[in-house]
């Protein structure tokens, strides 16, 4: 099973460096890696991490269409992976991350796509107290509440089913964009499309 990345950038080599290097050291390295820039950067720098992996880096510039949604759909469409990961720019795998989830998808054929739990940059304990006072946040993990709040993952010790995955590192099979592809009216940074992509 090969695995493809996608990542969307914008102005942020130092972010782009540190998680291209995680992914240099991951225990299962995937097939591509493809760098989807709304920026300005130098194609052969933003793919220096990759250099002597073995891995295929691809570089894309699209700073005249921005959006991350462009992003990922420009990546579906450029991509030959059996499954691809979405990450953002700024996140720092571990280093059995890519091994752990082409193991879900192998363990799993129904799986239509698998995400990770996020170690840092978590809101605070007060503030998720806040969020499940408040805002509805449930203690059901990955669930989509009735206000469109998505509920991360908390808990790791198992295969859980979800409703939603976090975009800044989720993943799907490649059949399953034969039926939908991420929605472009998202502006900007896509913030949203994630849980509206999951949730379709």
């Amino acid at each position: 099973m090969n695995v493809s990345i996608v990542i969307g950038t914008r102005n942020r080599p130092e972010s782009l460096r540190r998680c291209l290097e995680s992914i240099a050291r991951q225990t299962r390295l995937p097939a591509e890696v493809l760098v989807v820039d709304d920026g300005a950067l130098d194609p052969c720098a933003a793919l220096a991490p990759l250099q002597g992996t073995g891995i295929l880096g691809r570089y894309f510039n699209k700073s005249a269409t921005p959006g991350l949604t462009k992003s990922r759909n420009l990546g579906i469409r450029e991509s030959t992976g059996d499954v691809v990961l979405f990450l953002d720019d700024d996140v720092v795998l571990d280093r059995g991350y890519v091994e752990a989830i082409a193991r879900v998808y192998e363990a799993h054929p129904e799986a239509a796509g698998v995400g990770g739990r996020l170690l840092g940059g978590l809101p605070s304990w007060p503030k998720r107290v806040f969020l499940r006072t408040f805002l509805l946040d449930a203690a059901d993990d990955g669930r989509v509440l009735p206000n469109g709040i998505g509920v991360l993952i908390r808990t790791i010790d198992r295969v859980t089913r979800v409703e939603w995955f976090s975009g800044c590192n989720m993943s799907f099979r490649r059949n399953v964009f034969d039926h939908v592809m991420f929605d472009e009216d998202f502006a900007g940074n896509g913030w949203g499309d994630d849980r509206d992509f999951s949730y379709t």
